[in-house]
């Protein structure tokens, strides 16, 4: 391995390493009468020496070309196909940044199925529409990857799990509107009971219908635990909007954060099935003195109400907690299906406070009558 990056993964620059690694694949493979294999690339997404990713991706794709030769010859021999499946990382420009060739493992059929997941505790989201157009006509499938949600444990308005399930069901119908073939969960650690309202509704877009959900701008947030997973995070999530530092600008124009909506709001209130629409941003360091200005696609929201999560919590002896939430109720025309854009520019900032203001969590609850 790398010295900087730990033990997690090894060099695959080196032909000793990725034959070895082969033989390793093709052992398991042979061990039973799989349907097919999955090389799970994301699980410590760093294969070559840093900075040389995309100069040495020709190496990751002499083994994944290898692996698929290999599994050609199983489905001869076993008179059926045997499948491929791999788990890259969520945007094309982070493939490339690791190494993952995914034009060329296209172009010459090198998987079956293209799993777009992030490192350990990251946001489940994929570039739909650009792994869709690339590729479009190959046969190759494309499944959307759920990993573990530990980092998201913000102390919010509600309750965690109710967060959550909200949180992975908007994504998730994010995911099927846009185009995927198919969803995938890693590390959830199931059984009958956990996560089982998850399990049932995220595999269909009918199963989504009429379910609350919490439409969220992408964050990207250091991820929790070792050193190690900082540094399997080090591609991920590039084009994350959030957490951002709210500095002052002489234009007036402050950070703006992209909040898609995949249900049909509109239809769905004037048939009596929606209870509220909230738009909720986290600001870290908040002080009474602040001031900010909030735009929802263009549209001035005027005064939030501002709240705060310890003097809400009976379970929390605090009064105050370091951050609040500023809330705004929106009408069904504000949230319908479609994009939107929340612009939030700061206009005073308490001049006590050292601290810096931050852009934490930009989300839209939908919620439905149960």
């Amino acid at each position: 391995a790398d010295g900087e990056r730990g033990i997690g993964s090894w060099n695959m620059a080196i032909p000793e390493v990725r034959e070895h690694k082969l033989q390793w694949i093709t052992e398991a493979c042979r061990t039973a009468d799989w349907d097919g294999v999955e090389l799970d690339w994301q699980r410590h997404p760093f294969h070559l020496p840093e900075h040389d990713g995309y100069r040495l991706r020709y190496t990751l794709t002499d083994l994944q070309r290898a692996v698929r030769r290999m599994t050609e010859e199983l489905s001869v021999e076993r008179g059926r196909p045997f499948y491929v499946a791999v788990r890259v990382a969520t945007t094309l420009e982070a493939c490339r940044r690791i190494g993952y060739d995914i034009d060329v493992w296209a172009r010459e059929g090198l998987c079956d199925i293209v799993i777009g997941a992030g490192g350990s505790g990251t946001d489940p989201d994929t570039e739909v529409e650009a792994f869709k157009k690339l590729l479009d006509g190959t046969g190759i499938k494309l499944y959307a990857g759920y990993d573990t949600d530990g980092r998201q444990d913000s102390a919010r308005l509600v309750p965690y799990k109710t967060w959550r399930d909200a949180w992975v069901r908007a994504t998730a119908a994010g995911h099927w509107d846009r185009g995927v073939d198919g969803v995938y969960v890693f590390n959830w650690h199931s059984n009958e009971v956990g996560r089982r309202d998850l399990l049932t509704t995220i595999g269909s877009s009918e199963t989504l219908e009429g379910t609350d959900k919490i439409y969220a701008a992408l964050h990207r947030g250091p991820p929790a635990g070792s050193d190690l997973s900082a540094k399997g995070a080090y591609n991920d999530r590039i084009y994350g909007e959030t957490a951002v530092v709210l500095y002052d600008t002489p234009s007036g124009q402050g950070p703006k954060f992209r909040v898609p909506i995949h249900d049909r709001v509109v239809d769905e209130a004037e048939r009596g099935k929606i209870v509220g629409i909230q738009l909720e941003i986290e600001m870290e360091h908040w002080a009474p003195e602040d001031r900010i200005l909030v735009t929802l696609d263009g549209t001035n929201l005027g005064d939030p109400q501002i709240r705060n999560a310890a003097s809400e919590d009976p379970n929390d002896p605090s009064d105050v907690a370091e951050n609040s939430w500023l809330v705004w109720d929106l009408e069904p025309t504000q949230a319908d299906r479609g994009p939107h854009e929340v612009q939030v520019t700061l206009v005073v900032r308490d001049h006590r406070i050292r601290s810096p203001l931050v852009v934490a969590h930009v989300e839209i609850y939908v919620n439905y009558v149960r």
